[in-house]
């Protein structure tokens, strides 16, 4: 009897550490699932901070874009009313032109006569009779455009706005920006 007593405890022995085995691999299941919801969990809530810190970044980069987009219109038509209301005379000069230079925050300034013929400050010229800045300019308006040089086949911005002496439109005043450049410094200073 002792011995099937033995055979008894054993089994039984045997059986509990069977069922506390299952329930060994029962809770790691467990874990295992818990840790899996945890991390999809936590890489999606990552994903969303990253895409609204992506948007905000985004956002605080055309807002400042715009902002500096206005200035500088504001600073060409200043430079143009400026221009008219002290000319002598109906020439604008490259000297003149590079005087402004020196001073504007422009990577260059340029002036389009009347007739169309673009004057850096070097004194290049182009025609720009079929340029929008000209067309609009001559309208008496004023704007943005990005367009490629004829003198160099560099990308500009270019802000416009028509210079105008008693009441006559002289030409179109051009406040450049050279866009990789321009832009370059925009987006790094971000």
């Amino acid at each position: 009897m002792g011995h099937v007593r033995t055979g008894e405890i054993f089994m039984h022995a045997q059986k509990r550490n069977w069922k506390n085995i299952v329930y060994v691999c029962i809770l790691l299941a467990g874990i295992f699932l818990l840790f899996q919801w945890y991390s999809d969990t936590n890489r999606k809530r990552i994903e969303t901070q990253n895409l609204n810190y992506a948007m905000d970044s985004a956002d605080q980069v055309s807002r400042r874009l715009r902002g500096e987009f206005i200035s500088a219109q504001l600073r060409v038509r200043n430079y143009a009313y400026l221009l008219g209301a002290s000319q002598n005379q109906p020439d604008i000069t490259p000297e003149l032109l590079k005087g402004m230079e020196e001073h504007a925050s422009f990577d260059a300034i340029y002036f389009t006569n009347a007739q169309g013929l673009n004057i850096t400050s070097d004194g290049q010229t182009s025609d720009s009779r079929n340029r929008d800045y000209y067309l609009n300019g001559m309208q008496g308006e004023s704007g943005v455009e990005v367009v490629k040089s004829m003198l160099n086949d560099q990308t500009m911005t270019v802000f416009y706005a028509a210079v105008e002496h008693d009441g006559d439109i002289l030409g179109v005043l051009l406040g450049l920006y050279f866009a990789e450049d321009y832009l370059r410094d925009m987006l790094t200073a971000s």
